[in-house]
C-alpha cells in the first residue's frame, strides 16, 4: 500500500477507519526476524582456519580421516618419535599405534568358524557335509568365493538326502555358512573317509 502501514489492517464498520489486525495474524507466524550481522557469521564459517578439529564440516571429514589413519601410521613406525602432530587426537592415535606395534607381537589368524549345526544329529551333519563336500571345488580353501550356484546345489542335495532319511531338511542359511566358515567335527570327518 502505498503510503500506509506494513501491518494487516481490516475495515471498522462503525466509523469506517482502518485499524491493525494484529490479532488476525496466525498463531506461530512471525515476521522475518533481522539478520543482525548472520551474513558475516556465514561468510565467517565459508573460510574457516584450516586448523583440525574445531568445527568439522560434512565436507572436511575425509581429511580429517586421512589424517587419523596417517598419525596411526607413522605409530606403528619405530624411528618416528610423533612429536610435531598438533592435536590430541592425532597423539592418541599416534600413541595406540606405537603400544600395539610394541606390545602385542602378531599371532596367526585362526580360521574363522561357526558353531551352527552342533546340535544336529551325526547323520543330517554326514549329509550335509557329503553335500558340501562333492559340490565345492578340491582346491578351495576359506575366504574363497562359491562358484555360482554351487551351494544351492549342495543345498537341494542335503534337502533331499534328509528327507529320504526322515530328518529335519538344512536351511540354505545352514549350508551358506557351513560351506563358507564351518569346519567337520572328527566323527563327521571319519564317517566321510569310510564311504
Amino acid at each position: 500500500m502505498p503510503g500506509g502501514s506494513a501491518l494487516p489492517v481490516r475495515r471498522s464498520h462503525s466509523m469506517g477507519g482502518k485499524t491493525p489486525a494484529a490479532d488476525e495474524r496466525k498463531p506461530g507466524i512471525e515476521p522475518f526476524p533481522a539478520l543482525h550481522g548472520r551474513r558475516e557469521t556465514i561468510q565467517g564459517r565459508n573460510e574457516m582456519s584450516a586448523a583440525p578439529f574445531e568445527i568439522i564440516p560434512a565436507w572436511r571429514i575425509a581429511r580429517l580421516r586421512a589424517a587419523l589413519r596417517d598419525a596411526e601410521q607413522r605409530g606403528a613406525n619405530p624411528d618416528d618419535e610423533g612429536h610435531d602432530l598438533p592435536h590430541r587426537a592425532l597423539q592418541r592415535r599416534f600413541a595406540l599405534a606405537r603400544a600395539r606395534a610394541k606390545n602385542v607381537p602378531r599371532r596367526a589368524s585362526r580360521p574363522k568358524t561357526t558353531r551352527k549345526g552342533r546340535n544336529f544329529p551325526h547323520l543330517k551333519l554326514v549329509i550335509i557335509w557329503r553335500a558340501i563336500r562333492s559340490c565345492r571345488p578340491s582346491a578351495w580353501t576359506q575366504g574363497d568365493t562359491a562358484p555360482f550356484g554351487s551351494i544351492r546345489r549342495a543345498h537341494d542335495q542335503a534337502v533331499a538326502e534328509c528327507r529320504a532319511a526322515g530328518l529335519a531338511p538344512p536351511r540354505y542359511r545352514t549350508v551358506y555358512v557351513l560351506w563358507h566358515r564351518g569346519l567337520p567335527p572328527a566323527d563327521v570327518v571319519a564317517a566321510l573317509r569310510d564311504e
